[in-house]
């Protein structure tokens, strides 16, 4: 567990790493019916396998040893564009440990999009760096707003969205780690 690594109610700092965001099949299929593409807002990445997902460079943050707060700021965002035109930009996207969600600024405004739960198990901590692995699902506020925006959710809330993997470095170690 993370916490047996590091000093309990000390925030360790987040250098940079890379957030990977892969659609469920169900969200993949469900775009492509509808006539929906994601891309990737730049500096993002669009996945180069075409499997519908994006990488996100992660820029810093903190996270607490018993996993109750913390944050991790990623650059770019979703770009999803209906085939007329219409589109979803959702941008600054973060994480937010205390309230278990990603939000992001979508129109100008603050959206708690998706859901996650930090599990210590699909944590890992080697040589410095943080690895997750974790389901993220579709919020209300989500669902809400692909339907608002581009007239249909690709999956109903509380469903998988994205299957995720990050890796970050440690930018500040406690002694003893």
């Amino acid at each position: 567990m993370l916490g047996d690594k590091l000093n309990p109610g000390e925030l360790v700092r987040f250098g940079e790493g890379r957030g990977e965001y892969h659609l469920t099949s169900r969200a993949a299929t469900a775009l492509q019916e509808a006539g929906i593409v994601l891309k990737a807002l730049s500096p993002g990445e669009a996945h180069s396998n075409g499997n519908g997902g994006v990488s996100l460079p992660i820029t810093g943050g903190d996270i607490d040893p018993d996993l109750s707060r913390g944050k991790l700021h990623c650059e770019g965002g979703f770009d999803f564009t209906h085939s007329d035109g219409r589109r979803l930009e959702i941008r600054d996207h973060w994480a937010d440990a205390a309230t278990s969600r990603y939000c992001a600024t979508v129109a100008g405004r603050e959206v708690p999009w998706l859901a996650f739960r930090l599990d210590p198990q699909a944590l890992s901590l080697t040589s410095g760096r943080l690895t997750a692995k974790l389901p993220v699902t579709l919020t209300d506020e989500g669902a809400a707003l692909f339907t608002e925006v581009l007239g249909a959710s690709p999956v109903s809330p509380g469903e998988h969205l994205f299957d995720t993997e990050g890796q970050v470095s440690l930018a500040t170690m406690p002694l003893g780690l």
